[in-house]
């Protein structure tokens, strides 16, 4: 679980979380997890706008690393709190 300021409210395998900017972040994940391998998942926990959304991915560069990006009613980025699984 994970606030919208990135503040990690409860986990199991995250390392960390950081606030890349507004409605990005770039959860870490154990060594022993390559998220390459895996097909990471994530919701929202609060959807105040209703129309939000957010889209989860991994990068080649960044084995360990999930990256999660929410956006707003109006397709722009913004801060609301999610849970992400990487199984």
């Amino acid at each position: 679980m994970v606030n919208s300021d990135g503040f990690v409210v409860r986990s199991q395998g995250v390392v960390d979380v950081t606030r890349t900017g507004p409605g990005q972040y770039a959860v870490e994940i154990d060594a022993d997890t390559d998220a390459r391998n895996s097909v990471p998942m994530a919701v929202l926990r609060w959807n105040p706008q209703q129309n939000a959304f957010l889209v989860v991915r991994t990068d080649d560069n960044t084995p360990h690393t999930v990256h999660v990006i929410i956006y707003g009613r109006e397709g722009t980025v913004t801060d609301l709190p999610f849970n992400v699984i990487v199984p």
